[in-house]
């Protein structure tokens, strides 16, 4: 202003308070054959920087990938995400339930006759008491017993005493049970 003239400059603020966009996908559960699962996020923020992501559980477990959209884990539990815009330090939340599914098949073997002269054979009595649900049973013999037919039913022929086992495995779980009987 020594000379009379004057200057004016104007600077233009925008507002950036936009939180990043976070989906969580639903996580499959664990079982007796998935003992671990990756969970899976996506998010959108700015297009400055990428987002950042932050697992936490406090009864889960994260056994690696804690800063990442796809965190590998062994446990079931609530597990809570952070998505942080770095661009302007905005948060959004989100969170995933991991279910467990590690129940055997409920089975039993019934009582069995004795082998005589007269009745050679018999079959013996497997039960699944499960409702609904797909499941493989596989029975063995030992201790001089035999399996003459049906080896992968509940309902085996036997035809000699000793000692008989039945596996069964639940097919959508994996999981097994075993139950044996003397005859």
């Amino acid at each position: 202003t020594d000379n009379g003239c004057t200057s004016l400059d104007s600077l233009i603020i925008t507002q950036n308070k936009q939180a990043p966009a976070v989906q969580v996908s639903p996580a499959f559960p664990l079982t007796c054959a998935v003992t671990s699962v990756n969970l899976g996020a996506t998010a959108s923020g700015s297009t400055v920087m990428p987002p950042s992501f932050l697992w936490n559980t406090s009864a889960g477990n994260i056994l690696s990938g804690d800063s990442t959209a796809q965190p590998l884990i062994d446990a079931p539990g609530q597990y809570a995400l952070t998505v942080t815009d770095p661009a302007n330090g905005c948060t959004t939340t989100g969170g995933v339930i991991v279910f467990q599914n590690t129940t055997p098949p409920p089975i039993d073997i019934l009582p069995a006759t004795v082998i005589t002269c007269s009745s050679p054979s018999q079959s013996l009595q497997g039960q699944n008491t499960a409702t609904g649900g797909s499941f493989s049973y596989s029975w063995a013999a030992s201790d001089g017993g035999h399996i003459s037919a049906g080896d992968s039913t509940l309902t085996p022929s036997i035809n000699a005493p000793g000692m008989y086992r039945l596996l069964a495995t639940n097919l959508v779980n994996g999981c097994h049970a075993m139950d044996s009987i003397q005859v």
